[in-house]
């Protein structure tokens, strides 16, 4: 079995990890053991995922099936043609975008975007005409399906932009910061569709290799070229951001965030350039965007952990452990590790000063 495929330049997009298309989610799956199969058997009356594998195997060997296993064994004779297996991606989120998330049946698909896409895959297996606009009465039962899996498991499926409903006192605190204007208003916190910037996105990598090569100037004058043919979109800004810093010019770093952050506040470019300013010293400045950034995005864990390492270096040791545990509530899982050890070194400079 493969894990993904290659986008080849489908739907533009050079390798894999954006999109959800065919290209690069349907792969190869493919048994072989002369004890189990008398003869060669394709599967293909139904939808199937690498999530069936497990319960297949175990089914081959005769064995009884755990009482709770994602996916189902590929020998039961219904092959449920409504059956919708789930698909992601966030790496979109990575490259400054939309994640997107869908649905995927035997003959048709349903990706939630910014803009939706939904395809007849019996009649359009290259996925070249979207029909959400006027799809047919299946898709309803699929955005349906795909709304009441996210609200239990907790996403904003509703919300892909990156942008929530703001309070008025929310409001109130970001227009004093300067991110919410009266007559042209910045938008805060939204992402864009990846379609948009695919093409940006395989240049990106050419960025990346200049840097692997250590050719920090020729990375810099590329993303600053894609940067100025893709306004709104901060995967060329963060880069510019870092390759300034590699070349130590930590101010020039800060004034491209700064200049992007007053156009598109977004919470991670805002927490960038938080960092930024962290790294000059200008901690009223770095107190701001880090509250602009928590106001527009509450759950992102990575808010405390910083503002716990300040309030370290603050010699704020309370404040610190407060802000260290709140990391951990939010992002336990990825932030666990790393800012328990901070946690517990905040706790002991604490006992140290105690009287």
């Amino acid at each position: 079995v493969s894990d993904h495929g290659q986008g080849l330049f489908e739907h533009d997009e050079a390798g894999h990890g954006i999109f959800l298309y065919e290209s690069t989610m349907r792969v190869a799956l493919i048994l072989s053991c002369p004890a189990l199969f008398d003869g060669p058997y394709r599967v293909d009356d139904r939808v199937v995922g690498v999530v069936d594998i497990l319960p297949t195997i175990i089914d081959l060997l005769g064995l009884s099936l755990p009482t709770r296993v994602d996916g189902q064994s590929l020998l039961t004779i219904d092959p449920q043609p409504d059956r919708a297996i789930y698909i992601e991606s966030c790496y979109p989120g990575a490259q400054g975008c939309s994640n997107l998330y869908g649905l995927r049946r035997h003959t048709d698909k349903y990706i939630l975007a910014p803009r939706p896409e939904y395809y007849d895959l019996g009649q359009d297996p290259a996925e070249q005409k979207n029909r959400h606009e006027n799809g047919p009465r299946r898709l309803d039962d699929l955005q349906a399906q795909l709304t009441e899996l996210m609200t239990r498991w907790g996403q904003e499926g509703s919300n892909l932009s990156g942008a929530r409903e703001l309070t008025e006192d929310e409001l109130a605190k970001l227009r004093a910061l300067g991110y919410v204007g009266g007559g042209e208003q910045t938008e805060c916190g939204s992402l864009p569709d990846c379609k948009d910037h695919i093409i940006i996105i395989n240049q990106m990598a050419e960025v990346t290799r200049f840097i692997g090569l250590k050719r920090y100037e020729e990375a810099l004058e590329l993303a600053r070229e894609l940067a100025a043919h893709s306004e709104g979109f901060d995967a060329p800004v963060r880069r510019m951001a870092e390759m300034y810093a590699r070349l130590h010019q930590p101010v020039k770093a800060t004034e491209v965030l700064g200049e992007f952050v007053r156009k598109h506040p977004t919470p991670r470019m805002l927490f960038q350039y938080a960092q930024a300013l962290y790294a000059l010293g200008r901690y009223a400045e770095f107190e701001q965007q880090l509250e602009a950034a928590e106001i527009l995005d509450p759950q992102f864990g990575l808010i405390p952990r910083l503002r716990g390492d300040y309030f370290v270096k603050m010699k704020r040791y309370e404040d610190a452990i407060a802000e260290y545990e709140k990391a951990i509530a939010i992002d336990g899982d990825r932030l666990g590790p790393g800012v328990r050890q901070r946690l517990q070194l905040a706790r002991d400079r604490l006992r140290e000063t105690s009287p």
